[in-house]
C-alpha cells in the first residue's frame, strides 16, 4: 500500500516533458491500494496525466479536500489525471474545480482512464469548463468494465470536436 501524506499538499508550478504533471504512480503488483484526498494542482505535462498519472494495475480512490482547485494541462490526455491498466478508480465526496482560464486544454478528458474493472463517481461535481478538443468533456472512459455515477453533478462540460460533451 501507499501511504498518502496526513496534512493538505499544493502541487505547484510543476511540469513533467513526459507524463504526470506532478505525481507518478507505477504499481507493479495487483493488490496496490492507493487513498488519498484531492490536493491542490498547478501543473502541467507534455504527454498525459497534468497533475496525476497512474499505471496499474490496483485500486485508486481520491476522496474530498475542501475547495481543491486543479490547473493543470496534458497535451494528449487527462489534464488532471490519467490512469491504465488498472482494477478500479474512485472519486468520491469530491468537488473539483477545473480552472480552464490557466490550463486543462488536453485532447480527450480531464480525466482519461484507459482499461479498468471499475470507475466509479459517487457524490462527485465539476462546476467549471475544462476545454477539451477531442472527446469526453469531464470524462473519457475506454474499455471499462463497469461504470457507475450517483449523486453527481456535472456542469459545464465541452468536447469541443469531438462527442461527449460530460463522459465518453
Amino acid at each position: 500500500n501507499i501511504v498518502p501524506p496526513q496534512s493538505a499538499v499544493l502541487f505547484q508550478n510543476t511540469f513533467a516533458e513526459g507524463s504526470g504533471g506532478a505525481v507518478c504512480i507505477f504499481a507493479v503488483e495487483d493488490n496496490t491500494n492507493y487513498e488519498n484526498f484531492i490536493p491542490n494542482f498547478s501543473s502541467g505535462t507534455r504527454n498525459n496525466g497534468g497533475a496525476i498519472y497512474i499505471k496499474g494495475p490496483g485500486n485508486y480512490r481520491f476522496y474530498h479536500s475542501p475547495d481543491s482547485s486543479i490547473t493543470a494541462h496534458a497535451r494528449n490526455n487527462g489534464s488532471f489525471l490519467y490512469a491504465e491498466n488498472i482494477n478500479s478508480l474512485e472519486i468520491v465526496d469530491a468537488e473539483i474545480h477545473l480552472n480552464s482560464a490557466l490550463g486543462n486544454l488536453c485532447e480527450n478528458g480531464p480525466i482519461y482512464v484507459d482499461t479498468a474493472k471499475s470507475v466509479v463517481f459517487r457524490n462527485f461535481a465539476t462546476d467549471t469548463y475544462p476545454i477539451v478538443n477531442g472527446n469526453g468533456g469531464v470524462a473519457y472512459l475506454k474499455n471499462v468494465e463497469h461504470f457507475e455515477a450517483s449523486d453527481c453533478l456535472f456542469s459545464g462540460g465541452s468536447a469541443t470536436f469531438g462527442i461527449g460533451g460530460i463522459l465518453l
